[in-house]
C-alpha cells in the first residue's frame, strides 16, 4: 500500500488547480491518469450513496465537435480536450432506483433486510414524495 498523502501535499495540489481556458489538442491526458480521475469520480459522495448521476466519456471527435458548437461561444475547448466528460444526473429517483440501490448496499454490505429495513423506510417516504422539481434540483445538486 502506498503512503498516504499528507494535509500539506493536498492543499498545495488544490491551490495549484486552475480553470483551463484552452487544450492543446495534440496532447493527451495518460490514460493512467484519466482511469484515476474517472475511479475519483466513481467514489464521489453524494447524499444517501445513491449517487444519482451518470457520466460520459466522450471519444468521438464528431460528438465533441458538434457538442463544442452547441455549448455557449461556441468553445473549442471541448473539441481540443483529449477526454471529454459530461457530468449528467437523473430527473427523478423512482422507487424502482431506490429499491435497487437498498438491495446492492444490502449485498456489498452482507446485510439482511432487517439491516436495512429503517434506511430503506426512510428514504422511500421522503425521496418519491418529494415534487419532481424538487427532485430534480436535488440530483442536480448532488452531481
Amino acid at each position: 500500500m502506498s503512503e498516504p498523502i499528507k494535509a500539506e501535499q493536498y492543499l498545495a495540489q488544490m491551490n495549484w488547480r486552475y480553470a483551463v481556458k484552452e487544450f492543446d489538442g495534440s496532447k493527451a491526458v495518460p490514460q493512467e491518469s484519466f482511469d484515476a480521475i474517472m475511479e475519483a469520480v466513481r467514489l464521489s459522495p453524494s447524499s444517501f450513496g445513491f449517487q444519482p448521476w451518470r457520466f460520459i466519456v466522450v471519444e468521438s471527435d464528431e460528438m465533441k465537435k458538434a457538442l463544442g458548437e452547441a455549448a455557449p461561444n461556441n468553445q473549442a475547448k471541448i473539441v481540443d480536450a483529449s477526454h471529454l466528460l459530461v457530468f449528467t444526473h437523473l430527473k427523478t429517483v423512482s422507487q424502482e432506483y431506490i429499491d435497487n440501490y437498498v438491495e446492492s448496499m444490502k449485498t456489498q454490505r452482507n446485510q439482511s433486510d432487517e439491516d436495512v429495513a429503517d434506511f430503506h423506510k426512510m428514504v422511500s417516504g421522503m425521496i418519491p414524495s418529494m415534487p419532481k422539481e424538487a427532485q430534480e434540483a436535488w440530483t442536480a445538486k448532488q452531481t
